[in-house]
């Protein structure tokens, strides 16, 4: 169900009214603090998880804490945030009248108008056990996000504030990308005009275009972009502050962003020290600046991400459960699952993302070894590669061109009693590449196909020499259809349900997208697939023998329309 949501006023000591709303789960259970986006805040307790507070973001007069709502919605109900917004003085609908458009005030008073944000929140959830607290920022909010954690460890004005059990920052103002940043004339013009003439603004317009890959997206976006000339000086003020976060912090950037610069964060990400070295850095491959908003799956993965992340650190992990914490959750998951979509006893599933850990990439290596290596396909094109070499081989042209691919979705499900994993899927998302995404492709095709012997890289010309693949003779459409590329499972743990289980789930993605999915499989596949609603399509023999393997592969595709159930679910 949708969360429920609350609005309300905020009144500073100096006057100024804040508008605020609060993002919860339709539960109506209390949560704890809660998570702000522009600078968010959330909490965690054992019920109800967490929160968050937010400071929006103050590039566009349209950036209130409301564009954030579909974020909000899917933090709230997927996992299980209380979410605490704001309107920053002179933003949003904490403007009154026109005069006050886009006067937040100098740094100490942006840092205070936070400040009172943060306690006030407190005050809703005071408890003798208070719920670990998150900070959210994007864009300039997270250029005040970081301000804020770091600039109160050395000031006497804000003595107060809270211990936050974790900092995330989207895409966050260290400098603009240079496609959006002002000329040095400008800038320096600025500072002047900032030393006569404090409350005058002075506009610095941007493509609206370089917000979102999404064109609809981009028309909401305000064509009255404006940077005070405060902001200007904030971001080299940022870009000093090097001394270590007091708290965990997850910061994620596209590479595509024109509007903050990706490079700057990656110089901010590496120069910061976190307390126990708690860090991360996700860039997601092409996207733009609001990837709240990107499409083709990206901005769930950046929500599903997000908050992943501040499950794990609310538990008080820095990376996956331990053993008996995930057999807790898993316990809950049991609990709480349906008959059409049931959990399965002494397993989860999760998504495998970038932040894998090296450990997690070596168990999956060896599914792919034990599962894959003796398949007809497979092995026809490694023939003649030492085993180290396939090693090699799998990592790099297998599981990194899936995990990624900001487009693919890898799921892997884990052995609670050994803590390993022994099965995944992959499950590629809709996409409409850009010519720059066909050349990689071409590129990646033919450094994969270097890699491989002679023979084996024949044997894959030969797979794909009518230059049709199968799914596309079924109507297959990159830009709108789901395509399952992969499903393995260890020897040991075949015949469980495992690969019904993780294809389930992919079918429930593709299902929440009304959009059908299509599937490239072998003969022993058939009964999985067909009892979870995909039907036969096309069959075909490939002559792996003349290549050296000693048997003919087949191949046969499937497609799965939306909703579809098979004959024994």
């Amino acid at each position: 169900m949708p969360p429920t949501t609350e609005e309300g006023w905020l009144t500073t000591n100096d006057g100024a009214r804040l508008y605020t709303k609060t993002w919860k789960t339709s539960s109506g259970k209390e949560m704890g603090a809660g998570l702000d986006w522009h600078a968010g805040v959330m909490d965690f307790t054992p019920n109800v998880l967490h929160q968050a507070l937010l400071i929006h973001s103050r590039s566009s007069l349209l950036d209130h804490c409301n564009t954030y709502s579909q974020l909000f919605n899917t933090l709230t109900t997927h996992h299980n945030l209380q979410i605490h917004a704001f309107d920053q003085r002179g933003w949003g609908r904490s403007v009154h009248q026109p005069s006050e458009r886009g006067l937040s005030g100098p740094t100490t008073q942006v840092l205070t108008d936070l400040h009172d944000f943060v306690l006030h929140t407190l005050t809703q959830h005071a408890s003798t056990n208070p719920p670990p607290l998150f900070l959210m920022g994007s864009s300039m909010g997270g250029q005040i996000a970081l301000h804020y954690c770091l600039y109160t460890l050395r000031t006497t004005t804000i003595r107060n504030r809270p211990q936050f059990a974790g900092l995330l920052l989207q895409a966050p103002f260290v400098a603009l990308a240079p496609e959006s940043a002002p000329g040095w004339l400008t800038v320096k013009a600025g500072k002047m005009a900032a030393k006569l003439m404090p409350s005058k603004q002075m506009a610095q317009k941007m493509d609206p275009s370089f917000m979102c890959r999404d064109p609809a997206v981009c028309k909401e976006w305000n064509d009255d972009h404006c940077v005070t000339t405060r902001a200007l000086s904030t971001g080299a003020y940022v870009r000093s502050l090097t001394n270590e976060l007091p708290c965990p912090v997850w910061l994620a950037h596209g590479s595509g962003d024109r509007v903050t610069s990706v490079k700057a964060s990656q110089r901010l990400y590496d120069c910061l020290s976190v307390q126990g070295g708690d860090r991360m850095m996700r860039v997601f491959d092409g996207a733009y600046h609001k990837l709240d908003r990107e499409p083709n799956g990206v901005g769930e993965e950046f929500a599903r991400e997000a908050g992943e992340w501040i499950e794990r650190r609310a538990r008080g992990e820095r990376g996956a459960l331990d053993r008996e914490g995930r057999k807790i959750l898993n316990a809950e998951r049991l609990a709480a699952s349906d008959s059409e979509h049931p959990a399965m006893e002494g397993f989860e599933l999760v998504e495998v993302t970038s932040a894998a850990t090296e450990a997690e990439i070596e168990q999956l290596v060896r599914v792919v070894q034990e599962a894959v290596f003796d398949d007809p396909v497979m092995g026809t094109r490694l023939i003649g590669l030492s085993d180290e070499k396939k090693t090699e081989w799998a990592r790099r042209y297998w599981l990194s061109a899936h995990i990624h691919n900001s487009h693919m979705r890898v799921y892997g499900v884990r052995d609670l009693e050994t803590e390993e994993f022994v099965a995944y899927t992959v499950l590629s998302c809709p996409v409409t590449p850009t010519p720059e995404d066909a050349d990689a492709a071409k590129a990646r095709l033919q450094e994969m196909l270097e890699s491989l012997p002679p023979r084996g890289a024949d044997f894959v010309k030969y797979l794909y020499a009518d230059g049709t693949p199968m799914s596309h003779r079924l109507d297959y459409d990159a830009t709108k259809h789901f395509h399952k590329r992969s499903t393995q499972v260890l020897p040991s743990y075949q015949r469980r349900g495992l690969g019904t289980w993780m294809t389930r789930h992919c079918n429930a993605v593709a299902d929440e997208a009304g959009q059908p999915t299509f599937v490239l499989a072998r003969p022993k596949a058939a009964k999985m697939l067909e009892t979870t609603g995909f039907v036969l399509g096309e069959t075909k023999m490939f002559e792996s023998s003349k290549y050296g393997w000693h048997e003919d592969a087949e191949i046969r595709v499937y497609r799965r329309d939306p909703h579809a159930v098979g004959p024994a679910s």
